[in-house]
């Protein structure tokens, strides 16, 4: 008895997984969080204290609650800034892009 070549399966197999690695890097939903004008571990802090950062990868958000998170967000750097010395800290933040991809910059 001749056994069956599993090429058909294992190419199937590979076909798939790249496909869905392919999608997974072109498809990304949520908000993309860009902190300018401060040192590594700054940003870094900045970025913690942000309850934005929790949004990054959902797809649900609108158009108003990242507005809204984004002047929230305003303060929560200020905030962060203080244990650096910093305590008159001027942050902007900026939205752009559609639902559900979004990108929030933060200029310090």
């Amino acid at each position: 008895m001749l056994a069956r070549p599993k090429t058909g399966r294992r190419a199937a197999a590979g076909a798939l997984a790249l496909l869905s690695l392919s999608g997974a890097a072109t498809l990304r939903a949520g908000v993309a969080i860009q902190i300018t004008g401060l040192s590594n571990d700054e940003a870094g802090s900045a970025r913690a204290s942000l309850e934005i950062a929790q949004y990054a990868t959902r797809d649900d958000v609108t158009p108003a609650q990242l507005r809204r998170l984004v002047t929230r967000g305003e303060g929560e750097i200020r905030r962060a800034m203080e244990p650096y010395g910093y305590y008159e800290t001027t942050v902007t933040g900026e939205t752009s892009g559609t639902a559900p991809d979004f990108r929030a910059v933060f200029r310090v």
